[in-house]
């Protein structure tokens, strides 16, 4: 049985950077080859904030914790792009050990700002994260690369890879399944196996 017909019952919640829309694609190349449920960032802007995405990092914080008290959680990943993944991992770092979701794929994270300073609340927080979290980073990503992302602190619970890719994230269609491959083995690490749910209920 391969691991993408194992995760039926999982929801996938996009949340996109600040490029948004024009960063939409990430997410529709996505929902075309995982699997189980998908939230997708625009269906969640209608329903959750009248159809006008939330600007700024508190703002988006609060636009998904009001998500995430809305909707079931089980079994639930979120993905970020860019700063949407800033967005997830710093309400999953406020929310301690009682975060409503089972794991985190981060995008591109973006460490740094290519044309600024050293900001620390960009990525003091990763170092305080429970949540197991994947980032997926370009070796040539402008807001941290392999030379660069590796410098900063982060939990035990999270993992950093690095995949041929800038921070736009432009891949041919065998580099998105191979992205989709390594999100869908992450995924199987962190949420109940069906069998274990039909056993729970």
């Amino acid at each position: 049985m391969s691991v993408r017909s194992q995760l039926s019952h999982v929801t996938f919640l996009f949340m996109s950077g600040d490029r948004y829309p024009d960063d939409q694609y990430i997410e529709t190349v996505l929902c075309h080859r995982l699997p189980g449920r998908h939230l997708t960032y625009s269906n969640l802007i209608e329903q959750f904030a009248d159809g006008v995405p939330p600007l700024g990092l508190a703002p988006r914080i609060a636009f998904l914790r009001r998500i995430l008290t809305s909707i079931p959680t089980q079994n639930l990943i979120v993905i970020g792009c860019s700063s949407g993944g800033r967005v997830m991992t710093r309400l999953a770092a406020e929310s301690a050990g009682n975060a409503p979701m089972a794991g985190i794929v981060c995008l591109g994270y973006p460490f740094r700002h290519p044309e600024k300073a050293h900001e620390p609340d960009r990525v003091d927080h990763l170092a305080r994260l429970k949540v197991p979290t994947l980032i997926l980073q370009g070796d040539q990503d402008e807001y941290g690369d392999r030379s660069t992302a590796l410098i900063y602190p982060l939990s035990a619970s999270t993992q950093l890879e690095f995949i041929a890719a800038t921070h736009v994230l432009r891949l041919q269609s065998e580099g998105w399944d191979s992205l989709v491959d390594r999100i869908c083995r992450f995924a199987m690490d962190q949420v109940a196996r069906p069998a274990q749910l039909s056993r729970a209920g």
